[in-house]
């Protein structure tokens, strides 16, 4: 990203399954994205070189009926709003770049802005992330292997072995949400499902 600092006007780093929009109300108070607004909101944002920040988070609910499908295709959404102080996504002015992260939750600029806080962005994120079980469990399962935390050949009780020692003590490896969700899967994966629909989506539990 560095080498593109000084040829923009922002650096924002998105995950494929991320979306940036801004959220317009009606007037019986539901919500509806308008990509369209995007650009107006950035004219908008005071320049000062310090980062901003996207707070407005929107997560995609998990539909059994998309399993095997394109997760772009769904079309119900969970508000969740972030304070400043929490990991966020995160954003900056081309010219006062310095660092991001890999999830670009966290970032640096250059020493003459480093002590700026963050501004809120008003730009809101939707987030394809939360799809069907079986979906995300192979995805898990894909990254897991991709790691070197289990082997592809392994059978299941030896998988639950290599990922019990990888995440023995609280440890947090990279892609340790993923290593936790996959574990629980493999130890009771009816009880993992009714969870993963509970949480993101009532009305399948």
């Amino acid at each position: 990203m560095r080498s593109l600092s000084h040829s923009c006007d922002f650096l924002l780093k998105l995950d494929t399954d991320e979306l940036v929009t801004f959220v317009q109300r009606r007037k019986d108070g539901s919500y509806y994205f308008d990509p369209g607004a995007v650009r107006c909101q950035f004219e908008l944002l005071n320049v000062t070189g310090g980062m901003y920040a996207i707070r407005r988070w929107y997560y995609s609910v998990p539909d059994p009926a998309l399993c095997g499908r394109d997760p772009m295709s769904a079309t119900l959404f969970q508000p969740v709003v972030y304070p400043l102080g929490d990991p966020i996504k995160v954003f900056h002015l081309g010219w006062s770049f310095a660092f991001i992260d890999l999830g670009a939750h966290n970032g640096t600029t250059v020493p003459a802005f480093k002590l700026l806080p963050k501004h809120d962005s008003g730009l809101a994120m939707a987030h394809y992330h939360f799809r069907c079980y079986e979906d995300v469990m192979r995805a898990d399962r894909t990254v897991m292997i991709s790691h070197r935390y289990i082997s592809a050949n392994a059978d299941v009780n030896a998988t639950i072995r290599a990922l019990e020692e990888r995440l023995k003590g609280g440890a947090k490896p990279i892609s340790f949400h993923k290593a936790r969700r996959y574990l629980q899967h493999l130890k009771d994966p009816v009880a993992s499902r009714k969870n993963h629909y509970r949480q993101r989506a009532p009305h399948y539990a």
